[in-house]
């Protein structure tokens, strides 16, 4: 442990944190001897939704039929509605224009 975890007073802890003395005492005897906590890594996958094959389904999509709406495209894909719109916009580049038949899509 810290030389600044030793000092916060166990009495402190206890108010805080609403726990016995004795608990405290004992979690902080059991941590002088291990390594520092820290977080599991990840995987290193944050973004499976917006892979390449996904963007470029989604392109060929809004060419065959730029009407189709963007919740009608994820309900299709089992994609949320916010990653649709976040490809179409920020990835592909894409502005949606709503008329009075549907909706037109247009480069930025």
């Amino acid at each position: 442990m810290s030389e600044q975890e030793m000092k916060v007073d166990p009495k402190v802890i206890t108010t805080q944190i609403k726990v016995s003395l004795a608990t405290v005492y004992n979690i902080r005897k059991a941590m002088e001897g291990m390594d520092p906590i820290s977080r599991k890594p990840g995987t290193g996958e944050h973004n499976k939704k917006q892979s390449g094959e996904f963007l470029n389904l989604l392109q060929e999509n809004i060419k065959k039929d730029p009407t189709k709406s963007m919740r009608k495209m994820a309900a299709e894909r089992n994609a949320a509605l916010i990653t649709v719109t976040r490809a179409v916009h920020e990835v592909l580049g894409l502005k949606s224009f709503v008329r009075a038949q549907g909706i037109c899509w247009r480069p930025l």
